[in-house]
């Protein structure tokens, strides 16, 4: 009898065992299922933390960057929405590009930590990362350097950007304030952080970009226009929200004629003039009934000089060959609207 027993007992011992070891190769175990944790790509990640390596040696109209987010991870990142202004000054554009890449190095120095929320667009039907992404930065300082040509002193007190910080942290980042709305909803980064996308539109050195964006008086389409012209760049979020901040930054330094704003505004003025000119050339060609085509229409050449004196040139008619009286190529201006 207690031999059977002994034998019962060892048993039980082999199958506690047996429960043990399976208990050790559970897969539901924590060290099983750390193992098998999946680790979000680069590639696929919305927002990247990392460092400024370098900046690539040239760039054709964006500013760029590189950042080393870790693990010999590095990536080019493009300023969503920023590019180079243009209004019509050829002769400064090797300074607008100096001034801007100049700018973007200071904020984003060497080493400095730096925040990206990637940018997205459509690709067809599927949403995707773009190489662009709006670049927070701490410790950058403030916002207050201005342009290549300095005209900060003529804005008024409702467009000049104001700078904020945390009291409670004398180190803490300055935050540039222009009135625009806040950061989106979807991934973004800390609030205390600068968003350099920003700064460099408000303080004139950079236009938007993706879409285009021209304030002036004088554009051929209206604000709404441009927003919706077919652009993939605003179709998507953080994109969306991001972009009516940096117009909203933009507006600052278009109303205050900041930085290389001072080019645009000068560039309007002649517009709205060319604008006007061309309005009463077509008014008069149209003649009294105000319809082209019609028998009124005056076909006579009229035009403007360049003390914006409008005049009208008559060819003369040749009285044919020979004779001392000949020739042509005479002419007069007759000043006033009718001769």
């Amino acid at each position: 009898m207690a031999k059977k027993n002994k034998w019962a007992v060892g048993a039980a011992v082999i199958v506690v065992l047996a429960m043990f070891g399976s208990c050790n190769d559970d897969s539901s175990s924590p060290s099983s299922k750390a193992a098998r944790t999946t680790t979000v790509q680069v590639k696929d990640q919305e927002i990247w933390t990392g460092t400024v390596a370098a900046y690539p040696s040239s760039y054709s109209f964006s500013p760029e960057i590189h950042v080393d987010l870790g693990n010999g991870n590095i990536e080019s990142v493009r300023l969503a929405h920023i590019g180079e202004p243009d209004c019509g000054n050829s002769s400064t554009s090797d300074q607008r590009r100096a001034s801007l890449r100049g700018r973007v190095q200071q904020l984003l120095p060497l080493g400095a930590r730096v925040t990206v929320v990637r940018g997205r667009e459509l690709a067809g039907t599927d949403p995707r990362f773009t190489d662009e992404g709006f670049v927070f930065v701490e410790g950058a300082g403030t916002p207050t350097t201005t342009g290549p040509t300095p005209t900060s002193s003529s804005m008024g007190p409702s467009s000049t950007p104001t700078i904020t910080s945390d009291p409670t942290d004398a180190t803490t980042s300055a935050v540039i304030s222009t009135g625009a709305s806040s950061a989106p909803a979807t991934p973004t980064a800390n609030s205390e952080e600068l968003l350099v996308n920003e700064v460099l539109l408000a303080e004139g050195l950079a236009a938007p970009d993706d879409p285009d964006i021209d304030l002036s008086a004088a554009a051929s389409k209206t604000l709404e226009q441009q927003w919706y012209s077919g652009s993939s760049g605003l179709e998507l979020e953080p994109n969306i929200s991001y972009f009516n901040r940096l117009l909203s930054a933009h507006r600052v330094a278009w109303d205050g004629t900041v930085g290389f704003m001072t080019d645009c505004r000068a560039k309007e003025a002649k517009d709205l003039v060319d604008k006007q000119q061309r309005e009463e050339l077509d008014r008069i060609r149209r003649g009294p009934d105000g319809e082209l085509g019609t028998d009124d229409d005056d076909t006579r050449f009229w035009r403007y000089d360049e003390d914006g004196n409008l005049s009208i040139y008559t060819p003369s008619v040749g009285s044919g060959s020979g004779g001392s009286g000949g020739g042509g190529g005479g002419g007069h201006r007759c000043r006033g609207r009718w001769c």
